[in-house]
């Protein structure tokens, strides 16, 4: 039966430091990590004292060996977890884009509507009074539907890229003002035509 020898603790002073060089980011900011490097330094400064008893070399080399093994188990509990946090920024990657797929597919039909909205008023207020009101109610569906799109932007923490994020927040709100614009232009011709055919 091998005994415990000094190379079998030096094996694992060297091993273990290598280890703890080597660990990553998120293995270093463990107590565990640090608990096992605090050991391996002691025994290391220690060696001279340690191997000189056989019955303390013993003691060292199991608790080495112990360290390892909890170094080993702090390592594997990291990798996992961020394995997790990597699956879960994908999920919310996608997320993501999916809102701004929803948001910017709509952008077109929405800022048509809204610019729509403007243009058809006098045009239509003009031959038809108070029926230019009608003119608003396709820029207010669209108003509406964007809101429902949109608001799955408001306060969240974004993963993709927040220049495109805002850049999309910027051009959605242009076309909401148009929007009021429109809708506003068009209650005023109607209360305008109103006032106008029962004042006459």
């Amino acid at each position: 039966m091998n005994g415990p020898t000094p190379e079998r603790f030096d094996s694992l002073i060297t091993r273990l430091t290598d280890e703890l060089d080597e660990a990553s980011a998120g293995l270093r900011v463990t107590t565990e990590w640090k608990s096992v490097r605090g050991v391996v330094e002691d025994h290391a400064s220690r060696r001279d004292e340690l191997v000189a008893d056989v019955e303390a070399l013993d003691v060292a080399i199991r608790t080495l060996e112990a360290q390892g093994d909890l170094l080993a188990l702090a390592r594997d509990e990291v990798a996992e977890a961020e394995r997790h946090a990597g699956q879960e920024r994908s999920r919310r990657e996608r997320e993501d884009r999916q809102i701004v797929q929803a948001v910017t597919s709509f952008l077109r039909p929405y800022s048509l509507l809204s610019v729509a909205a403007v243009v058809l008023v006098p045009v239509i207020g003009i031959p038809f009074g108070e029926v230019a009101l009608v003119c608003a109610l396709p820029a207010i569906w669209a108003y509406l539907e964007m809101r429902r799109r949109a608001d799955h932007m408001t306060g969240r923490a974004w993963v993709i890229l927040n220049d495109d994020v805002r850049d999309l927040e910027g051009r959605v709100k242009l076309y909401d003002i148009i929007t009021a614009v429109g809708v506003g232009l068009a209650v005023l011709w109607f209360i305008g035509s109103m006032i106008k055919r029962f004042g006459a």
